[in-house]
């Protein structure tokens, strides 16, 4: 009964089923690309490159994709794909757990100063993406500001 209900409740249920395969998926690419970029850069100092990596890009994704609907809001309205690939796809493949887990696995060797650095690293990485993000949709509002004005 339960599995009718799932496949004959609707849209929500649908979006619910595609954040799901979004999360899962975007699990395996952040751990695929996390270890990529591992085997190429290894430990950059004490730093887990793989870990940085997948904060920093898959971040920056999950904040920009957003802002860059504003210019057409009907595409992130209209889309049952955008914002679970930008929530839930994204946010798996960051690899935000993996950065709790390399602080843990530092922390415990007693190895504090590269649990302190990568930290750093990640938190300050973040804050550069944020930002970066923030300004990025000020731009495209004020763009869509002038656009309105123009046309008025």
């Amino acid at each position: 009964a339960s599995a009718r209900y799932f496949i004959s409740s609707g849209v929500d249920d649908l979006q619910l089923l595609i954040a799901v395969v979004c999360s899962i998926s975007g699990a395996y690419v952040g751990n695929f690309f996390g270890n990529l970029v591992d085997s190429r850069f290894n430990h950059w100092h004490s730093l887990l490159m793989g870990t940085l990596f997948c904060n920093t890009v898959f971040a920056l994704l999950s904040l920009l994709l957003p802002i860059l609907t504003l210019t057409q809001p009907t595409i992130w309205e209209g889309s049952l794909w955008l914002a679970p690939f930008s929530s839930s796809f994204c946010g798996a493949a960051s690899a935000f757990a993996g950065h709790t887990s390399d602080l843990q696995m530092f922390y415990r060797k007693g190895n504090h100063k590269s649990a302190i650095e990568n930290a750093i690293a990640n938190i300050g990485a973040s804050s550069i993406v944020l930002i970066i993000a923030i300004r990025f949709e000020h731009l495209v509002a004020e763009g869509i500001q002038e656009k309105i004005s123009n046309e008025l």
